[in-house]
């Protein structure tokens, strides 16, 4: 149950904003160059009081004054916590739960009477991460430890966990801090490159946890689990850290002393906004200058702020206000005060020309394009690519972006201030408020990057509550209709073809079956249009007839993605004892769910390998030499060979290949419903 500050902090306008930013916007960006917001000494506050006499509560470098909880509620998404042992930690007199202080772990602040009990900020992470409207939530914590033994280290590590946990707060099921991704899950899943905060979500894992040095953990285990299986060192996500503040040079330069040529680097922040004492009056006299937030957010880095705040009428007794210098300047996507809604039809986003920040508008109003050239990225060396962004000289209504753009650009949003600030000086001094992809049209209030479509009129509408899955109409628009409804699917050729050469039929239709049981030939896939030229194709093919596309909102109602490829048994997935979330082929080609402890071998598919008209290559699948259990083993790394990666089948002719492959054999496939009971997806790229 939130606390009533922690509800009014959630609907101010700068955590609405900073939460769209951070888990709508860049949902689908690589971790290392999401743009957070966070906390710096997260825990250093006087919200955290646990004295045990009156002068052991002066806190000289009160470096928050906001708790965790609201923190988190007002679109924190990085910690930065400190935490210590030993006899630094005994004259605290706050870490232990008797009058005998032993210097037991808890998270301290250097130098001074400020220590508080892990539990004591750990709950309001583990409270906040478990609560249903955060389950989209990925959160980076940043731990400063100075623990000197192992025996301290596994007293605080199993403590911290604890609260890590998706059963979090039922003690009676044994806690292992399994909502975090760790470096085994990095190298077994993902090859060592960093995957988006969907990827994270899907398969459960919302936490991201960094120490000083994790071999110092070595010898401690959480679960049976290794401690350096769960924690990465701080300088793999934490670059460039703290420069002198005042030293930066913010848009378009982005370089500071000592490094002039800042963007690009992974995982880019800037730590501190200044340093405080317990009065909250910047102490500019030990020679800390503020860093320029607004210019440091212009050029895609994330900022890591002490006093944090979203509350604009929160002053220091100087008058200060916390919420000019922390909240509004590191929201850099839509003006103050929007998205406003108004008259409940503005679900479309524009940038508006005459102050370059974002605003919701009727999605039927008429605006030109902004279009992101493809294959570029604003974290890489042609962020500086002058033609980054192309405005489009047609207008039109918001769904007109997708067909608008020229070969070698895409309908995109930008997805940090770097990207933000090239576009709105594009159209800066103009008239042109342009359309970008982004769109709260299927849920209000969930904003997302949208794909191509072509709904007919007055669709999609769920009529009845159970339409969430996409048919052509006779003219070839969209509409929404239930899955089990009985189709052909349209199925789209793999393999591309040079222009003017002859190729096999782009578009093909197969057999009947509800949207779910699809049967395409081999070397095509169950897909949807991308284009207004792609849907036209189709047309053509199907003659007016209804046939399924590969759109559904079945797994999220604000979302209409493609569905993944499944084969289930007429009676599967069942969920047997509540106890079988990972899916394995069987000796006939249809899948089971299982229990994950299971041991069976892997299905390893070859990499940037498919079935093509030509047919599937003998060597598309192997399995691994080893049965085993589904999931990551004590090494950190799956058993697939050189070459080769778990996944499962895309289409009917990779699964009727791997069934050949697995000749009779039960064996794992890279198919979960681990992260949440029911959203079944693939662990790792695709």
């Amino acid at each position: 149950m939130e606390s009533t500050s922690q509800a009014a902090y959630r609907d101010l306008w700068a955590a609405r904003v900073a939460r769209i930013q951070q888990t709508l916007l860049q949902a689908d960006v690589p971790l290392p160059h999401v743009q957070r917001i966070g906390s710096h000494n997260s825990h250093v506050t006087t919200t955290y009081t646990n004295c045990k006499l009156l002068w052991d509560c002066y806190y000289a470098r009160a470096n928050q004054h906001r708790g965790i909880d609201v923190q988190l509620s007002s679109g924190v998404r990085n910690l930065a916590i400190d935490a210590w042992s030993g006899p630094d930690t005994i004259w605290a007199n706050a870490c232990s739960n008797d009058s005998d202080d032993d210097g037991a772990p808890c998270f301290h602040h250097e130098g001074e009477r400020f220590s508080t009990r892990v539990h004591d900020v750990m709950r309001h992470i583990g409270t906040w991460l478990t609560e249903p409207e955060n389950q989209n939530e990925v959160l980076v914590i940043w731990v400063e430890d100075s623990i000197p033994t192992d025996a301290s280290r596994t007293w605080f590590l199993e403590e911290f966990v604890s609260y890590l946990d998706k059963d979090y707060p039922d003690t009676s099921k044994p806690l292992t801090g399994d909502l975090i991704f760790g470096p085994s899950h990095l190298a077994a899943y993902f090859q060592g490159k960093w995957p988006t905060p969907r990827q994270l979500v899907a398969m459960g894992k919302r936490v991201v946890v960094s120490v000083k040095n994790p071999q110092n953990y070595a010898s401690v285990f959480v679960g049976g689990v290794a401690a350096t299986s769960l924690l990465f060192k701080e300088s793999h996500i934490d670059k460039p850290g703290w420069p002198e503040n005042g030293k930066f040079s913010g848009y378009p330069s982005c370089s500071y002393t000592g490094n002039s040529s800042a963007l690009g680097l992974e995982w880019t922040e800037f730590s501190e906004l200044k340093i405080t004492d317990h009065f909250e009056l910047p102490q500019h006299v030990l020679g800390w200058n503020e860093l320029d937030v607004a210019g440091a957010v212009s050029c895609g880095f994330s900022v890591t702020l002490d006093h944090v705040e979203a509350d604009p009428d929160r002053t220091a007794e100087n008058g200060y206000n916390y919420y000019n210098s922390t909240m509004k300047p590191a929201v850099w996507s839509f003006y103050q005060g929007e998205p406003t809604d108004t008259a409940g039809n503005e679900d479309c986003a524009e940038v508006m020309a005459s102050v370059g920040r974002w605003n919701d508008l009727a999605c039927e109003s008429v605006r030109k394009y902004a279009c992101k050239k493809n294959l570029t990225t604003a974290y890489g060396p042609d962020a500086y690519d002058p033609s980054f962004w192309f405005v489009t000289s047609t207008s039109g209504a918001w769904s007109g972006g997708f067909s608008a753009c020229p070969a070698g650009y895409s309908f995109l949003p930008p997805v940090n201030g770097w990207e933000a600030k090239k576009l709105a000086n594009v159209i800066s001094g103009t008239s042109n408020s342009v359309w970008i992809n982004f769109t709260d049209r299927y849920q209000e209030g969930t904003w997302v990057v949208d794909r191509y479509t072509n709904w007919s009129a007055g669709e999609p509408n769920n009529a009845g509550g159970n339409e969430r899955c996409v048919e052509t109409l006779p003219t070839g628009a969209w509409n929404d209709t239930p899955c089990s409804d009985v189709r052909r699917h349209a199925c789209k050729r793999v393999e591309t073809c040079a222009s003017g050469s002859a190729c096999p039929q782009k578009w093909v239709l197969s057999a009947e079956g509800s949207w779910w049981w699809q049967s395409c030939p081999v070397g095509y896939t169950f897909a949807a249009p991308e284009s207004a030229a792609e849907s036209a194709e189709l047309l053509a093919v199907t003659g007016g007839e209804r046939v399924w596309v590969n759109r559904s909102s079945a797994e999220d109602v604000s979302r209409w993605e493609p569905g993944a490829y499944t084969a289930w048994d007429a009676t599967e997935p069942n969920n047997y004892n509540g106890n079988e979330h990972c899916a394995a082929m069987t000796a006939n080609g249809t899948w089971w769910d299982e229990s994950c402890s299971v041991s069976r071998k892997l299905a390893c598919r070859k990499s940037n390998t498919a079935c093509t008209t030509a047919g599937c290559p003998a060597d598309l699948w192997t399995l691994s030499t080893a049965a085993r259990s589904w999931g990551v083993s004590q090494s950190g790394l799956l058993e697939c060979p050189a070459g080769y990666a778990f996944k499962a089948p895309r289409n009917e002719a990779e699964n009727a290949a791997l069934k050949t492959t697995a000749a009779g054999q039960m064996v794992w496939l890279n198919y979960t419903d681990q992260g949440r009971e029911g959203a079944w997806s693939s662990w790792g790229p695709n």
